[in-house]
């Protein structure tokens, strides 16, 4: 008995040095280990799990993760390899059906327990514009094709223009008022409006009567709408349920083009826009004709025109009961001679299970997920996720060809997601999901390159918390779908307390932009970041802050949208128009003890608590923006160029208008 008891002493001695000690996992073709996920089975905090040149074509699901900043589980592409890890796989079989077009039929088994082809896109606040979007994707040469509506277009030669198959009055537009931005203390209303039959009355907005109503294709005429002698931008207020297109006209619905502007979605009649249109267009008219499109109309053109190497190349898939048959327009390519690809796994790196802390992602290139749309009411499942855990580190990789997110620092599961409710996710997920300081958050993203990507770049509801996004390049965000939504940027956080984003090259970002901090962000800075060619550089939606925001290069020309209070903005360059949301009544939101997640309070923002300081503004209406509604902001020493122009109560600006 004596001797059993020392034998498992030694061994328990014998296993406590083992695992006290960091090791080595090394993966590859000349290894014992020939899969990245059969090196997670084995590691223990404190291990680095080397990965050596190659494809690797698995979901990695960590198992456990590390136990502190200094013992953790390091994930890393071994000096100077190469190392693609691919959530599609390789198919050949393809026979040709008509023009370009090409099938490959499989049997439903091929994709185990998920299948990316009879998977919908969908979710809160997602808009599916009219027709259905899988997870799926056809890849040629590492580039992806574009889903088709349906099968008849796919069959058609590559580049058709063709007609939606939507149905029309799919979206309605209230115009609550109209206003000159040189009036800020005046409404326009119509003397007469002329409508077309078949609108109807929406609720009224919160500011009050409705003054006009018009669905897809309709339009509204306002007569003796005096303009003045001065040059203004028109303002309309609305509220949409899906983005759609602008036209103001003079005179008549058949004038010259005065305007246009892209009405985005609102996510409910509760929640209302102002829409900036042309500018040094309204001296001397009286009369205006405003026309709503969209392009779900029966009348409208869809054309596919996707800038990439295999232009206007479509694909649509059809699944049943045994398989899932797949076509594609390859244009003169034999997908059986090239890289021709279909997604078949959700995620690349992707803990399934929560709580996996403290984990390294080094130097891989990430690629070809199909994974979900990730809305901050829901579990955010990206490429590359963490999964409601804390302190992991992203850097230095490729993260490219997801079908919804690339990034995810985001928000747990549960049975209320895709509810659209999140008042009720936060006190879950402090109550039961633990989301305090100690538990969830601080993580670092820097120095990636995240690229097509069909909703964002980087996104996290709760789960970014106390984190630093810092030097990566994210772009071609949205560029390559049907589909929008109100989570789409390049960055999208809810919840950002204490969180840096820093550095950071952005552009080519569609619907809803560059950077997007929406609800609870307290503590936020973003500072040295570029940003280009955007929708939008810039969003602020219902935060309480204090955040700040400096030394940023703003240069999209577009607009930056401003909703929230407690902000101070110093020494950046704006071309972008500022674009106040005021009509946030209502729109309570937490605030925080400082430095921590522990809510004091709810409140909605106070628009005038704004601060401005030595910004550059170069066009076309600087500060001014926040007179039209009277925020009485702080503001010194700003420069105005071009145009631009100070707010009321604006001290020591410089204006140049003709510099």
């Amino acid at each position: 008995m004596k001797i059993k008891r020392t034998a498992a002493i030694v061994s328990l001695i014998a296993w406590s040095i083992s695992t006290s000690q960091s090791k080595e996992l090394h993966v590859g073709a000349d290894h014992p280990l020939k899969t990245i996920s059969a090196a997670a089975e084995l590691a223990q905090p404190g291990d680095t799990i080397i990965v050596h040149e190659g494809i690797y074509r698995e979901e990695v699901n960590p198992p456990r993760g590390g136990t502190s900043d200094s013992e953790r589980i390091v994930y890393t592409a071994a000096p100077g390899a190469k190392v693609v890890i691919k959530g599609s796989e390789p198919v050949k079989g393809w026979t040709r059906v008509q023009n370009e077009t090409r099938k490959v039929t499989l049997p439903n088994s091929f994709f185990g327990n998920f299948n990316p082809y009879s998977d919908l896109i969908r979710g809160d606040w997602f808009q599916a514009k009219g027709r259905t979007h899988h997870t799926g994707a056809v890849y040629i040469d590492g580039h992806w094709l574009m889903e088709a509506p349906n099968k008849d277009i796919v069959l058609k030669p590559a580049g058709t223009t063709l007609k939606s198959k939507a149905k029309p009055g799919a979206n309605l537009m209230n115009i609550a008022w109209l206003q000159p931005g040189g009036n800020p203390n005046g409404k326009i209303l119509a003397t007469s409006a002329k409508r077309r039959k078949g609108t109807k009355d929406a609720p009224a907005g919160e500011l009050g009567q409705v003054i006009g109503n018009i669905k897809n294709g309709n339009w509204l005429e306002f007569e003796g709408v005096d303009c003045g002698s001065e040059s203004y931008e028109l303002a309309f207020h609305v509220a949409s349920e899906g983005s759609s297109k602008l036209e103001i006209r003079k005179d008549n619905i058949d004038g010259a083009v005065l305007g246009t502007a892209i009405i985005p979605a609102t996510g409910g009649w509760d929640q209302w826009k102002t829409v900036k249109v042309g500018t040094n267009v309204l001296t001397g008219v009286n009369n205006l004709a405003v026309v709503f499109k969209n392009d779900d109309t029966t009348n409208a053109e869809e054309v596919f025109n996707y800038k990439g190497l295999y232009e206007s190349c479509l694909w649509f898939g059809e699944v049943d009961d045994k398989n899932t048959t797949i076509y594609a327009q390859f244009k003169d390519l034999d997908p059986n001679t090239r890289d021709t690809e279909i997604n078949v796994r959700q995620a690349v790196f992707y803990p399934r299970k929560t709580g996996r802390n403290y984990i390294t992602v080094r130097g891989f290139t990430l690629e070809q997920a199909a994974t979900p749309w990730a809305p901050p009411t829901a579990e955010q499942i990206g490429l590359i996720g963490t999964n409601w855990s804390k302190g992991w580190i992203i850097e230095n990789n490729t993260i490219q060809y997801s079908t919804c997110t690339g990034v995810t620092l985001g928000k747990h599961g549960d049975e209320f997601d895709n509810t659209k409710d999140y008042r009720r996710a936060v006190p879950i997920a402090v109550e039961k999901f633990g989301w305090k300081r100690g538990n969830i958050g601080h993580h670092l993203v820097r120095n990636n390159h995240i690229q097509h990507c069909g909703q964002a770049g980087i996104v996290g509801s709760l789960g970014g918390a106390f984190s630093e996004i810092r030097g990566n390049e994210i772009h071609e965000i949205r560029q390559n779908h049907q589909y929008g939504g109100c989570e789409t940027a390049g960055i999208k956080l809810h919840g950002a307390v204490d969180t840096l984003i820093a550095d950071n090259h952005i552009y080519r970002c569609e619907h809803w932009g560059g950077i997007w901090i929406d609800w609870m962000g307290q503590g936020v800075r973003v500072t040295g970041n570029l940003l280009h060619d955007n929708s939008q550089d810039l969003m602020f939606e219902v935060n309480l802050g204090p955040h700040v925001v400096d030394n940023n290069l703003m240069l999209s020309k577009s607009r930056v949208t401003e909703a929230s209070s407690g902000g101070a903005y110093v020494n950046n360059l704006w071309t972008d128009a500022i674009t106040i949301w005021a009509d946030i009544a209502g729109r309570t939101t937490p605030f925080f003890k400082p430095h921590s997640l522990d809510i004091i309070a709810n409140a909605t923002p106070n628009q005038n608590d704004d601060h401005f300081y030595n910004n550059l503004f170069v066009g076309p209406k600087g500060l001014s923006a926040y007179d039209e509604f009277q925020l009485q902001i702080k503001a010194v020493g700003n420069v105005y160029l071009k145009g631009a122009r100070p707010s009321a109560g604006d001290t020591d600006a410089v204006v140049a208008k003709e510099f």
